[in-house]
């Protein structure tokens, strides 16, 4: 589908679909149109822009902590941060 000036139009999602393809997104594994999707959600929604940007901070945590063991405390408060989502 494009609009009347000849660009590929993005399907409008709302906040609950925006998040529950999130982790998809982030990770890389979601379909071309689904990406534009997001991206386009997450150019105009600021709280879920906000959720995005924390979700990827986390994940860039928890892969430069899987280079060493980290400490069993933030072990803990992680599977508790994890589990609470």
């Amino acid at each position: 589908m494009t609009d009347d000036k000849g660009k590929k139009a993005v399907a409008e999602i709302d906040c609950l679909q925006a998040i529950t393809q999130l982790y998809e997104y982030l990770d890389g594994n979601i379909d071309e149109e689904s990406r534009a999707s997001v991206e386009h959600h997450l150019d105009h929604c600021r709280d879920c822009f906000s959720r995005a940007e924390f979700e990827r901070a986390l994940t860039e945590r928890i892969q430069e902590s899987q280079k060493g063991k980290a400490p069993k405390s933030l072990q803990e408060r992680l599977r508790h941060l994890i589990d609470s989502f």
